[in-house]
This record gives structure tokens, C-alpha cells and sequence, in this order.
């Protein structure tokens, strides 16, 4: 009996419900036949026999489909639940067992398709993680290159704030220099007139005469003159050589420059002021000349030396102005140079700025791409969490 039913639940369920037509054609044909060929009694009990196995092979469908669609909407419950790890198998060779059998490959395709997103979505979020820590260091790696690049720009122009100042005072030491030049040039026509007038002495006192005493005296008096003389020349050419070695190094704008100008204008003043006493002295060796004319030689000697001495006083500050004139070319020539830096530090500064103007864009564009890995992360959390449903 057990044989026949698996038998038949074997069968497919067109096929079952062919066998039910036929059975009941079989009870209305039997029955038809029976009631002409045989007694009523046999044509009611043949009819309800056919009857009863027709309402058997009903029942035994409905039973059959309707057992095999709860098990069917068992199967989609579950997977609806989410549970896809519940193996489905078909046990006969049907169309309920066909549909069961492709709700199995279903489950078995959504299985791997859902396993896939999951092992994807994991992915991307470790992927969307690392992004954002990578984010997050790339725009902390901008922050510094931004902090750096400011305080460059920030030196730069401080750099180039100092090398005006160092060109502007380049200029004033070249026009402080200018000036000492200018008032040397005055000392040394000072000394060329002195020189002068003592050669028009030295004529004059050929024709005056004096005592030999009073020649003797204002003699001596010349003499400590043109010391002074001799000594503002030596203390010259030392702040000659100062000013020489002040231009070399040039440090601190020059100003030890101008220290030098100064003192060079101090010793011309002196020496004005000396030669002046000389004239006052040569003006009463005149007036004591007249009535020396046995010490004519003498004076005229005397006379001699001290045009010698004027004329080395005008040679040093012939120097003096050449050297002058080396420092005012050194000092425009480091103006120069001070002048291309602050343009270079001027293109520098630009340049950073324009530096600046990118690393500002780079770390935007960096914090967009951690806003954008961090909602990526949460869409993929979202997505972890949703296929986390679902029982594999």
C-alpha cells in the first residue's frame, strides 16, 4: 500500500488529474451501462464504488498539493525571515518537487549573492576606513604644509621688507659718501690754495727783511703748524684705510660708512682752521720779513718745507677722494644687489602664495574625500547590517 502511494505521489499532478477524470468517466460510463445491461441495485453500488475511489484519488490530490504548497510557504517564510542556510530538498519527481527545486537553486544563487555583497561590503569598509584615515592624514600632512608655506610667505616678505631697508640705506650711505666726497674735494682746493699762497710768500719774502730773530720765531711757529698739518694727513690716511675696510665689509648698511664721513669732514674743518693759522702766520712773517734780509734764505727754506707738507696734505686727500670714489661704486653695486634680492624675495613671495593658494585647495579637496569616505562607511555599515539579516 505504501509503495502505491509513494507511487503515486511520483506521479506528476497533470497526470493525477487525468487519472481522476478517467476514474470519473469510468463511474459515469459504468454507471450508464450498468443501468441498461444490469439491475438497479448493481448500477447504484457500481456508482457509488466509482464515486467513492473518484472522492479517494480527490482527496488523495488535494492532500498532496495542498501538503506539498505548506511546505512550499513554510520554505518562502523562512527565507523571508531571512534564514537562507535551511537546505531545501525535493523528494519526488513533480511540478511541486520542480518548484521546490527552483526555490533551491533561488535560495542557493541568493545565498551566494548576498554572501557576495556581504564579503563586498566588508570590503569597502575597511577600504572606506582606510580612505578616511588616509584623508585624515593627507589633510593633517596639508594643515602643516599650510602652516610651513604661511610662515615662508611669512619670511619671505620679512626678507624682502630687509633688503629695502638694506638698499634704501645703501643709498643714503652712497649719498653720505657723496658728501664726504665733496667736502675732501673742498680740503684739497683749500690745500692747493694754501700751497699756492705759500709759493707767493716764498716770492714775497725774497723781497722783505727782518730780524733774524722774529724770522726765527714765526719759523718755529710754521713748524708746529704744519706738524698739526702732517698729523691731520696721517690721522686721514687711517680713516682712509677705515673707510676702505668699512666698505669692504659693508655690514650694517654702511653706517660704519658714515662714522668714516664724518670724521673725514672733522679733519677738513681742522684743516682749514690750520691753514688759516698758517696764512695769519705767513701774514706776520711778512710784516717780520721786511727787515730781515740776511735770513732771506732761511725763510724761503722754511717756506719750501711747508708747501712740501701742503702738497702731501693734497695728495693724501687726493687718495682720500679715489678711495671715496672705490666705496660710492662698492655701495652702488651692493645697492644693486639688494635691489634684485627684494625683487627675487617679491617673486619668492608670490610664488608661495601661490603655493599657499593650492595646499588650501589640496586640503579641501582632501575633507571632501573624508566627508565622502566616512558617509561611504556608514553606507556600508547600513549595508553590513541589512545582509546581517540574513542566515547563511
Amino acid at each position: 500500500m505504501n509503495f502505491l502511494l509513494d507511487l503515486y505521489l511520483h506521479l506528476r499532478i497533470r497526470t493525477r488529474i487525468i487519472l481522476l477524470c478517467i476514474c470519473y468517466s469510468f463511474c459515469i460510463v459504468f454507471a450508464v451501462v450498468a443501468g441498461r445491461s444490469f439491475s438497479l441495485a448493481l448500477s447504484v453500488v457500481s456508482t457509488i464504488v466509482f464515486l467513492v475511489l473518484g472522492a479517494f484519488f480527490s482527496g488523495l490530490l488535494f492532500w498532496s498539493v495542498n501538503d506539498a504548497l505548506q511546505r512550499i510557504i513554510a520554505i518562502l517564510k523562512t527565507m523571508i525571515d531571512g534564514d537562507l542556510s535551511q537546505p531545501i530538498a525535493a523528494k519526488r519527481n513533480n511540478e511541486i518537487s520542480t518548484i521546490i527545486r527552483s526555490i533551491d537553486a533561488l535560495q542557493s544563487t541568493m545565498r551566494d549573492i548576498i554572501r557576495q555583497i556581504k564579503q563586498n561590503s566588508e570590503q569597502v569598509a575597511q577600504t572606506s576606513h582606510q580612505l578616511q584615515q588616509n584623508a585624515e592624514r593627507i589633510s593633517a600632512g596639508t594643515d602643516d604644509a599650510a602652516a610651513q608655506t604661511n610662515a615662508v610667505a611669512v619670511a619671505s616678505e620679512q626678507m624682502a621688507a630687509t633688503s629695502g631697508d638694506i638698499a634704501r640705506n645703501c643709498m643714503s650711505a652712497a649719498d653720505n659718501s657723496k658728501r664726504a666726497s665733496q667736502t675732501a674735494g673742498l680740503g684739497a682746493d683749500v690745500v692747493r690754495q694754501t700751497t699756492q699762497g705759500m709759493e707767493r710768500i716764498a716770492s714775497r719774502v725774497q723781497g722783505a727783511a727782518t730780524t733774524v730773530e722774529e724770522l726765527g720765531a714765526r719759523s718755529d711757529q710754521i713748524d708746529q703748524i704744519i706738524g698739526t698739518i702732517q698729523d691731520i694727513a696721517d690721522q686721514t690716511n687711517l680713516l682712509a684705510l677705515n673707510a676702505a675696510i668699512e666698505a669692504a665689509r659693508a655690514g650694517d648698511q654702511g653706517r660704519g660708512f658714515a662714522v668714516v664721513a664724518d670724521e673725514v669732514r672733522a679733519l677738513a674743518e681742522r684743516t682749514t682752521s690750520a691753514t688759516r693759522e698758517i696764512g695769519e702766520m705767513i701774514k706776520a712773517i711778512q710784516g717780520g720779513t721786511r727787515g730781515a734780509i740776511a735770513a732771506i734764505e732761511e725763510g724761503v727754506a722754511e717756506v719750501g718745507k711747508g708747501a712740501e707738507f701742503s702738497a702731501r696734505s693734497g695728495q693724501a686727500l687726493e687718495e682720500i677722494l679715489a678711495q671715496v670714489g672705490e666705496v660710492n661704486g662698492q655701495i652702488g653695486q651692493i645697492t644693486a644687489a639688494a635691489q634684485q634680492q627684494t625683487a627675487t624675495t617679491d617673486e619668492i613671495t608670490r610664488s608661495i602664495q601661490k603655493i599657499t593658494d593650492v595646499v588650501q585647495q589640496t586640503a579641501r579637496g582632501v575633507n571632501e574625500t573624508a566627508a565622502a569616505a566616512t558617509t561611504l562607511a556608514l553606507q556600508s555599515e547600513e549595508l553590513e547590517r541589512l545582509v546581517g539579516q540574513f542566515r547563511l
